[in-house]
C-alpha cells in the first residue's frame, strides 16, 4: 500500500510531467524556426547575432542531434525539460508567501498567460528553444536574491549568460529586492559583482563562437532605430488590411446579376 504523501507527491509529479509536454508540444506546434537563424544553424552554431552568441542549448542538444535525433525532438525535449525547470521554479519561489498547494497551482496558472500571445493576430510566432530557459534563470535569481544567496545567484547568471542576455537584468533586481533591507554599499557590491559575472560569461561566449559576424544586439535598421522600423512595418500592415477587399464583397462581384 503506497502512504498518501508518497502517492500526492507521484500524482504531482506525473501531473507537472503531463502539463510541461502539453506545453512543449503547442509551442512547437504554433511557432516556426527562424529563417536566418535556422535550427539547424544553431545546433552548428554558426546563425548570425545575436542568436549565435546563445550557444548553452545547441551545446546541449548538439550531442544527442550527432547521434541522429532530429533537431525537432531534441529541441522539444530541451523545451519540456525547461518548463518543468520554471514549474518548479515558480512554485518555490511563490511557497515564500503561499501554502503549498497554492503556489503549485499559481506556478501552473504562469502557463495560460504565457500563451495568450500565440493568440493575436499580429505576432512573431517563432520558436527559439532558449526562451524558457531564460525565464527559469529569471526565476531562480529572483527566488536566490530572496534568499539571500547571492554567491549562486552569480554563478546562475554567469552559466544563463551562455543561454542568453536577460540575465543582464539581475543586478537591477539585486538593487530593488535587497535596498530596504540591506547595507546600500553591500547591496552595490553585490550587483556589480553579478554584473561583472554576466559580463565574463557573454566575453566567454564570444571566445567561444568566434566565427560568428553580426551585430550583436541589431538596434538599427539602415538609418533608423528598430523599433522605429519595427513601427513602421506594423502601420504599413495595418493600412494594408485596410485596403483589403473582403472576400465575400468579391464573390458578390463576380456572381452574375439578375436582369
Amino acid at each position: 500500500m503506497i502512504p498518501g504523501r508518497v502517492r500526492a507527491a507521484i500524482v504531482a509529479v506525473v501531473a507537472v510531467a503531463v502539463v510541461a509536454a502539453c506545453w512543449a508540444v503547442l509551442r512547437l506546434a504554433m511557432n516556426r524556426e527562424y529563417g536566418p537563424a535556422s535550427w539547424d544553424a544553431l545546433i552548428e552554431l554558426r546563425a548570425p547575432l545575436p542568436f549565435g552568441h546563445r550557444v548553452l542549448v545547441p551545446l546541449l542538444a548538439k550531442p544527442f542531434v550527432d547521434a541522429g535525433v532530429p533537431v525537432r525532438w531534441a529541441f522539444g525535449v530541451s523545451e519540456w525539460l525547461a518548463t518543468i525547470a520554471l514549474l518548479a521554479a515558480l512554485a518555490r519561489g511563490m511557497a515564500r508567501d503561499l501554502p503549498p498547494r497554492a503556489a503549485g497551482l499559481g506556478a501552473v496558472l504562469v502557463l495560460p498567460v504565457l500563451a495568450l500571445p500565440m493568440l493575436l493576430a499580429h505576432r512573431w510566432n517563432v520558436f527559439y528553444p532558449w526562451d524558457t530557459w531564460a525565464m527559469v534563470a529569471l526565476v531562480l535569481a529572483v527566488d536566490l536574491i530572496r534568499r539571500d544567496k547571492l554567491a549562486l545567484c552569480a554563478a546562475l547568471v554567469f552559466a544563463g549568460a551562455f543561454n542568453r542576455e536577460s540575465v543582464a537584468l539581475v543586478p537591477m533586481f539585486v538593487v530593488a529586492l535587497r535596498l530596504e533591507r540591506g547595507a546600500l554599499r553591500t547591496t552595490i557590491a553585490w550587483a556589480v559583482w553579478i554584473g561583472f559575472a554576466y559580463a565574463l560569461g557573454r566575453a566567454a561566449v564570444a571566445m567561444l563562437v568566434p566565427g560568428v559576424r553580426g551585430a550583436a544586439l541589431h538596434l538599427w535598421l539602415g538609418d533608423e532605430l528598430r523599433l522605429v522600423g519595427n513601427r513602421r512595418a506594423r502601420q504599413r500592415r495595418a493600412v494594408a488590411g485596410q485596403r483589403r477587399v473582403p472576400a465575400d464583397r468579391v464573390v458578390a462581384a463576380a456572381s452574375p446579376r439578375a436582369p
